[in-house]
């Protein structure tokens, strides 16, 4: 009810300005599954749609608004009987976003940015790679476009986002609140990212990122929207389903461009910190261990080659490597660190 008053009231705003421009469309989704059984041969289909609409309006020629709300339901059928499931009622993305052009050059001489843009609203943030962090987050976004450089800064806010429609999941206290169903929300996690990417350098593209995430479960943690616990630091008994926070940072170096004609190359690394919840061996516990935050450091690296063949429907044959670093120690892979240092590497 509360995302359908929020899009009644953006509707109320938008309206005075439709004289402007205004488009609004959306489009109908079907997935559907067919299963059987031996020997009585029943058949079961699922279908599951999705009803997705979109409506954009140009406030100016400088600031536009987007929306896009989708429903989620779906329907079996087994012999002659049926049944209609509720699903979901989502907020896809809600933003305002501004576009500025600016002169290159001041009267003084001085480079100004060519471009200067802003999000601002639920949008998507990725990282240059993809690899670390692909979502959706609700916050702003600056954007400043040189001749040769772009800019940006995001910082934004996880936790409204519908859970099954998040893939946030880095604590044990994230999977717990995933398989409760009095739990509506994504993990409640602020997100920032800053990109720099120096274009056409001797033709090929430069790209640094630093990115962090912080956990808000601290402060958050028991309430009615995310009800999973956290275990505090210098506890001894070992509990196999609670956890403690993660939060993590990153710092991340890309290149990319053409090798020769038809044939492109990217590769990126990253260096992951930060701290997770460890049970690890302490001789002043009365068990013999007990919890604490110790540090991550882990490393991230990708590399791809890509080669268009234009000729064949424009398409491209691609080739590509990931490696990921991981802590033979960890039990299990999720708050499952026993010893001083955390060494896999936990992307966003």
């Amino acid at each position: 009810m509360k995302n359908i008053i929020i899009i009644v009231i953006s509707f109320c705003i938008i309206l005075p300005f439709a004289g402007f421009s205004l488009d609004f469309f959306g489009n109908l989704d079907n997935s559907t599954s067919l299963s059987g059984s031996a020997p009585d041969s029943s058949v079961s289909l699922s279908p599951i749609d999705k009803l997705s609409l979109w409506f954009n309006a140009d406030l100016n020629s400088n600031i536009s608004f987007a929306s896009s709300g989708s429903y989620s339901f779906s329907y079996s059928f087994s012999g002659n009987t049926g049944e209609v499931i509720p699903y979901l009622f989502d907020i896809d993305f809600l933003n305002l976003y501004g576009r500025f052009p600016i002169d290159v050059k001041s009267k003084s001489g001085t480079q100004k940015p060519s471009l200067f843009t802003f999000t601002l609203g639920r949008f998507n943030a990725a990282d240059f790679s993809r690899y670390v962090i692909n979502h959706r987050i609700d916050g702003f976004r600056l954007g400043f476009n040189y001749p040769r450089a772009v800019l940006s800064f995001a910082v934004g806010y996880t936790g409204l986002i519908t859970k099954p429609t998040s893939t946030i999941l880095l604590s044990k206290a994230d999977y717990t609140d995933s398989s409760n169903s009095n739990a509506f929300f994504s993990s409640p996690r602020a997100v920032g990212i800053a990109d720099f990417t120096f274009l056409n350098l001797f033709r090929q593209e430069l790209s640094v990122s630093l990115i962090f995430q912080q956990d808000l479960r601290g402060t958050l943690s028991g309430s009615a929207l995310y009800p999973a616990s956290v275990i505090k630091s210098g506890e001894e008994i070992l509990s196999p389903s609670a956890g403690g926070l993660v939060d993590t940072q990153y710092i991340g170096l890309g290149l990319k461009g053409p090798l020769v004609s038809s044939l492109y190359y990217r590769l990126f690394t990253y260096l992951g910190t930060g701290r997770t919840l460890s049970y690890i061996s302490d001789s002043t516990s009365a068990t013999g261990y007990s919890y604490s935050y110790e540090p991550i450091l882990s490393f991230l690296g990708g590399a791809r080659l890509r080669y268009f063949i234009k000729s064949f429907f424009d398409s491209y044959g691609e080739l590509s490597f990931l490696y990921a670093s991981g802590d033979a120690t960890d039990s299990p892979f999720v708050d499952g660190n026993t010893d001083k240092n955390a060494g896999a590497f936990l992307p966003v």
